[in-house]
């Protein structure tokens, strides 16, 4: 229960410090098969630290897009850590949505616009130190 409890307070310290990537690699161990089946371990911890995962959760969580943690993300003051598989997740899917070539043989612009306005916001984490 300790453990589990020393990491939910380290998530939140991570919220405090925009720093979501860690928040997502907590989410992601906390979720893990082998710590869910610790029925018992999940019963003991206080209803304040369930409602802590339960909040963190919901920020991090897949739906829409990942909707919530993009809103928390343009909301949050530099410097911020950002969950750097979201940019990887845009790249992927600007790029196999969308063909290289339009339908008379020209270069997909669009593509490029949107592939380029995705690197231009990793840059802009990236222009402020994290420390």
């Amino acid at each position: 229960v300790g453990i589990i409890k020393w990491f939910l307070q380290l998530a939140k310290g991570c919220l405090k410090i925009n720093n979501f990537n860690t928040i997502m690699a907590i989410l992601g161990g906390l979720n893990m098969a082998p710590i869910q089946r610790l029925k018992k371990t999940w019963k003991a911890l206080p209803k304040k630290s369930h409602d802590e995962m339960e909040q963190l959760e919901k920020l991090m969580e897949t739906k829409c897009n990942f909707s919530e943690y993009r809103r928390a993300l343009k909301l949050a003051t530099r410097p911020v850590l950002p969950y750097f598989g979201i940019f990887l997740r845009d790249i992927t899917f600007a790029d196999d949505g969308n063909p290289d070539w339009i339908d008379n043989g020209r270069v997909n612009f669009e593509k490029l616009t949107i592939l380029a306005s995705i690197l231009k916001d990793i840059q802009f984490y990236q222009q402020q130190n994290y420390t």
